[in-house]
């Protein structure tokens, strides 16, 4: 194969003559390795070493993808295959750590991108003796193994040499001569040896005796971290020294270690991001350590019973003065042998001397048997078919649990199916198990960590790792939620899904369950219930759930998403029809004729009504146009006593069936609705289309909608909050604001440190070009920095591809040269009591995002509707008809939940459309008069948004924090907000939500998500960049406030890795992050559980948590929310609310010292506003519109019109109401010249 870039292993045989004697000594270069013209026995090849089985992917496989492979099986190194199914590269967890953390390498990048290519290897048949010489000679580690062509199996050299101690120290405890070693040694160890006896013990003082002191050298460096560092940091580290190890100290004391492999299984593979995870959150806390005079054989069994690869060493004085790994002293331990002043060719015979006698000793017992791997095993057998079937092998392993009493049963079972392994669980410990909350099975394994067992291939991954590391036999766990059980009625089936292997916690929720939603689950419960052996499918025709079963809710189970007699539908749904009436709901169905209408066309107008959101709201009126009877039979549902007879018969023969407790599942459920009233909402975004088919004409329908469904949720009765206050600032980042708390109010943050530069030119490289560092002495900022969408481009891009956050200083310079340092300054927290305050007091969000790279105005839609609707900037042409899209008021509205937005200047939310029909007219209140009130008054609605000032005026400044606004006023917001909050009677029930649109150009150093982020509804952004909006903005402040909050939390990736500082002392119990639970003591939420693996903070979370947390009927908003993190965790940790929360934050010394300039010309921000008040005054008919209008005002001039522009559409359209306008109309006003308005549908 000329000019491939690895061998076919057709060939390997042929070519293997070409390397197999030549000394190696680095790993790149592809070679295998087979001693010609000596005579090779079963027992002397490779076969006869301790192997593992090999894990192989394709090179194209993604890093993240290989990552999760390697953790699934525990297994530190991954083989590469070419297209044409080659051997072409190796992946190690320190290539992980230093090759893609250090480098920032996206995880997405196919593995072949960061592998050591053409990885040395050696044929099965191989002698041993060459083989493990290779490794010493190349000093690595991992050797892979082919047979006929394909990677059987991979050596380890450091689990050879331990077997090899382990043979030669238990041939020189029984006595037993070393005949076949003495020949020719003699002269090599400068002795006269009168039997083989005294030459192992000779020997084994050489290799083994002497103490780690031998192997530490006085300029052994060791990297050492701090417990805060972030794990990019730890890498960078790690690959300056080129280690796979670094230790975690504090006040010069040992906290832990932190080792690649800890990287690979408990940050990539848990889906973390390595530059906002601290080491303390994935290190191996107080490790186990040796000491200087620690002999180098007691390091090696340390290690090995211990199942980790590195050893700290400390000094008599208990200092670490190295980290020794198994590689190095096993290399260490091997070059003794022939340390005796020899030159390196006898030392290379006495080597390959020291390995061909320890592979004569005799084979290992079966007391030794946990020394080797079942691969190795099946290889010495050379009748032995490669790849055979594994269920042709043993299928029972041996098993230990212990229960409740602390007795400890063993057993052994079948190990085909998870369901034998339940049997035999239930079988011996049935009455410690909780059928009502089902617990985790979870297996303990060589890290000491518990892991799921979830599903059958997770027990095939068990038992091969198993297998692999000699273990005779698996401890079990059962371990429950701590979660309220689930209710006795709910279904008690075991149902194994897929989940990967991942760290467990007495916090998990429990994997086995049914969920049924809008459908019956009739469930026999024997010994083992899953897999289930019988299903039984039902299958009714044309029935809604509704019809059949919405009337079970009040008799039966209130939790049932039923009916109650108060859902209705009009006669006619369109606005002007003169025919008016409504049908409601009744409990008196009985036999139906004729059939109702149920053709696609018929759904459609049932489902949507007149509108272009589903309403549920046609069902009546499209009957009507059938027939006059139908309008009432389909508003009728049966009462519980209906029971169709098949359902019973059927149930009634499957009940005393030999196969009813033998794994029996029965299903019911209806093929479609049949065209009768359901009221719930049918999802209608976010479905995928089966298979690309479309629909006929004239619909074309694309297969993207559901028929309407139930779910059951408990999720309103069960949380705290009744209502959420919203405030969002302005044109702030992170480390503006709060990235210097790091240093003085919480360590935890992931803020700065002053180690943060930005060179003035991300062209040049090098000295050249200069740079500026990060500074704590932010004050009044005036100008503006740039934050266009192209600003913020080329500030988190510089001059590459991949998020830097470089071109912060760049940019800022292209615009003055006097921001170049005002964007790289940050706050001391001195200058932000409030903000420190709160922080120190609830919760910190440090990995919160705007929700695309750009200005105001696109960011502020997302945050109450998950899109800009294809804006990346503000859209002038968009001021006339408003935003179009569903917004989370509208929801809320369609829930009969109230919102509220107070407003100051001018509510901003009126940029959406919706918001200006005259049914939300009355949910816009002046915050000067009715904010305190209403929280005096308890009255403040489930949704509660306050707007900011806008406009700074002398006695009234804006407090928006908008440049070149005093951040001290909108530090005074902030706290009036909350000490109303505080005294307000609705305290206890109440979640407040501060964050800010956008970064504004300031500095921030933490990467911008840029890849797996979705588009919210498929528009595109304008010429020239066209951005699909798939990925998010700059970091921005979030702070949530609550008494259900924690003292003292810090939110930096979502729901997951619980801490706490309290004083000096910091305390923390690590979770992983596939779980989402919240530690019961000391906790910092981490990134989002999901809803995806890659899901994030950002403006998205907010209506996606009130969907949440309010049950909402309606879908998501867009495909931005349903991907977006939720944050309803913060407050679901305590039991009750907390007492000790301040009534009064402190005071706040204001920054600029000049009076407001109420004549300067407007920002880009103002001019915005001013635009839509514009629009609500009628003077968009104007010629002067926009441009002119704006650019001609003054910041005071601004501040009036608006004000009256607001004042006068807020009158039209209550007067529009009292004149009986219809509530979906919009108040269309005319010019002030004219003072006329008129009603516009």
């Amino acid at each position: 194969m000329a000019g491939s870039r690895s061998l076919s292993m057709k060939h390997v045989k042929r070519r293997s003559s070409e390397h197999g004697g030549g000394h190696e000594s680095s790993r790149r270069g592809l070679s295998s390795s087979r001693s010609l013209g000596r005579e090779v026995g079963g027992e002397r090849t490779v076969k006869r070493l301790r192997l593992s089985k090999a894990l192989t992917v394709p090179d194209t496989t993604t890093i993240r993808e290989a990552c999760c492979r390697m953790a699934a099986r525990r297994v530190d190194a991954l083989l590469l295959t070419d297209s044409n199914a080659l051997l072409c590269g190796i992946l190690t967890d320190k290539d992980v750590t230093t090759k893609v953390i250090a480098h920032g390498i996206s995880l997405e990048d196919p593995v072949a991108t960061v592998m050591t290519r053409k990885p040395v290897f050696v044929l099965s048949d191989t002698l041993a003796v060459d083989a493990l010489q290779k490794m010493v000679n190349g000093k690595f580690r991992h050797l892979p193994v082919v047979e006929k062509g394909e990677v059987i199996a991979l050596l380890d050299i450091a689990k050879c040499l331990h077997d090899a101690i382990i043979r030669m120290e238990r041939v020189a405890e029984r006595g037993k001569l070393m005949a076949a070693a003495v020949e020719g040694a003699e002269k090599h160890l400068g002795t006269q040896i009168c039997g083989q006896n005294a030459f192992i013990e000779t020997l084994r003082e050489r290799m083994l005796r002497p103490s780690l002191s031998t192997t530490i050298s006085s300029n052994t460096k060791i990297v050492a971290l701090l417990p805060t560092d972030t794990v990019v940091v730890a890498a960078k580290k790690m690959l300056e020294s080129q280690a796979a190890s670094a230790v975690v100290t504090l006040d010069g004391k040992l906290q832990g270690i932190l080792t690649s492999k800890d990287i690979l299984m408990r940050v990539i593979a848990q889906d973390l991001q390595p530059e906002a995870t601290f080491v303390d959150m994935v290190m191996t806390p107080n490790p186990e350590c040796a000491t200087v005079d620690t002999p180098i054989v007691d390091a090696l069994h340390t290690m090995h019973d211990g199942k980790f690869l590195h050893l700290p060493v400390v000094d008599r004085d208990g200092v670490v003065v190295a980290v020794v790994d198994v590689l190095n002293i096993t290399h260490a331990a091997i070059a003794t042998v022939g340390n005796s002043g020899v030159n390196s060719e006898s030392a290379s015979s006495m080597m390959q001397k020291f390995w061909d006698h320890v592979m004569s000793l005799s084979p290992l017992t079966d007391d030794d048997e946990d020394t080797r791997s079942e691969t190795s095993t099946k290889l010495m057998n050379e009748g032995t078919e490669i790849g055979k079937n594994p269920s042709q092998m043993n299928t029972t392993f041996n098993f230990k649990i212990q229960d409740r009493k602390g007795h400890m049963h063993r057993f052994s079972c079948e190990t085909r199916r998870m369901s034998e392994l339940v049997n035999a669980l239930i079988h011996r410990v049935g009455d410690d198990i909780d059928r009502a909350n089902m617990p985790n099975i979870l297996y303990e394994d060589e890290d000491r960590d518990r892991v799921i067992l979830a599903s059958d291939s997770d027990l095939v991954d068990a038992l091969e790792y198993a297998r692999s590391t000699g273990l005779k036999e698996l401890r079990l766990h059962l371990e429950y939620s701590v979660t309220t059980p689930r209710p006795k009625r709910a279904a008690r089936n075991m149902s194994y899904g897929k989940a990967n292997a991942s760290r467990a916690s007495t916090s998990q929720a429990p994997i086995y369950y049914i969920v049924a939603a809008g459908t019956v689950l009739v469930v026999g419960f024997g010994p083992a219930t899953q897999p289930i052996k019988t299903i039984v499918v039902l299958v009714y025709e044309n029935r809604s759930f509704d019809h059949m079963l919405g009337w079970m809710k009040t008799s039966i189970n209130p939790r049932i998403g039923g009916v109650t007699g108060k859902e209705c539908n009009s006669i006619s749904t369109k606005p002007k029809s003169k025919q008016t009436g409504t049908i409601c709901y009744t409990n008196d169905a009985e036999y139906v004729n004729p059939d109702p209408g149920h053709t696609f066309e018929a759904v459609e107008q049932q489902v949507f009504g007149s509108g272009s959101i589903p309403s549920m709201s046609g069902f009546v009126e499209q009957a009507l146009s059938v027939s006059q009877n139908l309008s009432d039979t389909l508003m009728k549902g049966f009462k519980p006593q209906n029971l169709p007879k098949l359902a019973k018969e059927v149930y009634e023969a499957l009940r005393p069936s030999p196969q009813w407790n033998d794994k029996t599942l029965l299903v019911i459920t209806y093929d479609k609705h049949g065209g009768f009233y359901d009221h719930v909402k049918t999802p209608y975004v976010n479905i995928s289309s089966p298979d690309g088919n479309t629909g006929p004409a004239p619909s074309f329908f694309k297969f993207d909608r559901l028929k309407p469904t139930i779910y059951v949720s408990d999720a309103a009765a069960t949380q705290p909050i009744k209502t959420i206050v919203v405030l969002v600032l302005e044109n702030r980042s992170f480390d503006h604001m709060l990235g210097w708390m790091k240093t003085s109010v919480n360590p935890r943050i992931n803020g700065v440190t002053g180690k943060e530069c930005n060179s003035i030119s991300t062209k040049q490289k090098g000295e050249k070009a200069g740079t500026i560092c990060y500074t704590n002495d932010a004050e009044y900022v005036d100008p503006d920095p740039g934050h266009t969408f192209e600003a913020v481009e080329q500030q988190v891009f510089g001059s590459g591809s991949i998020p830097s956050m470089s071109g912060f200083v760049e940019q800022a310079l292209s615009v003055s040269q006097n921001l170049s340092q005002t964007v790289m300054k940050g706050f001391k927290p001195q200058s932000l009591p409030v903000f420190a305050s709160l922080v120190r007091e609830f919760a910190v969000f440090d990995r919160w995002f705007s929700s695309i790279p750009g200005p105001t105005q696109p960011n502020r839609l997302f945050v109450y509707s998950a899109t800009s609707h294809g804006s990346t900037s503000h859209v002038k042409k968009q001021l006339a008809s408003g935003y179009p899209q569903h917004t989370i008021f509208d929801s809320l509205f369609a829930d009969n939940k109230e919102f509220g937005i107070y407003y100051q200047n001018i509510p901003t939310t009126l940029f959406y459309r919706n918001l200006r029909k005259l049914k939300y007219i009355f949910k816009f209140h002046d915050y000067d008069l009715k904010f305190k009130k209403d929280a005096k008054s308890g009255n403040l609605p489930s949704l509660t948004v306050i707007e900011p000032r806008y406009f700074d005026l002398k006695g009234n400044s804006a407090n928006d924090d908008h440049p070149s606004h005093d951040v001290a006023n909108g530090q005074k917001l902030v706290k009036e907000v909350y000490e109303a909050l505080r005294s307000s009677p609705q305290w206890n029930e109440t979640l407040l939500v501060i964050t800010y649109d956008e970064h504004g150009g300031f500095y921030d150093h933490v990467q911008t998500p840029y890849v797996n982020v979705p588009s919210p509804d498929g528009n595109t952004g304008p010429a020239p960049s066209f951005f699909k909006f798939d990925r998010l903005g700059v970091r921005v402040p979030t702070i949530m406030v609550s008494p259900w909050i924690k003292k003292g939390t810090d939110c930096h990736l979502a729901g997951l890795i619980c801490r706490r500082m309290e004083g000096l002392v910091l305390k923390y119990q690590f979770l992983d992050s596939v779980f989402g639970v919240i530690s019961a003591a000391y906790a910092v939420i981490s990134r989002p559980k999901g809803p995806t693996p890659n899901s994030e903070f950002e403006h998205s979370s907010i209506p996606a948590t009130i969907k949440k947390m309010f049950s909402l009927s309606s879908n998501f908003l867009t495909h931005r929310d349903a991907w977006a993190g939720t944050f309803e965790a913060v407050v679901g940790e305590l039991t009750s609310p907390r007492t000790d929360c301040p009534v009064i934050l402190p005071d706040v010394t204001p920054l600029r010292t000049t009076e407001a300039d109420e004549d300067r010309h407007l920002s880009e921000f103002q001019s915005e506003i001013v635009q839509l008040a514009g629009v609500l005054n009628g003077d968009h008919f104007l010629s002067s519109f926009p441009n002119e209008m704006s650019s001609k005002m003054t910041v005071r001039e601004a501040h009036y019109y608006v004000k009256g522009a607001i004042s006068r559409f807020l009158a039209a359209s209550k007067d529009a109401i009292n004149l009986g306008a219809d509530e979906s109309a919009i108040v269309d006003m005319r010019s002030s010249l004219t003072t006329r308005s008129s009603v516009h549908h």
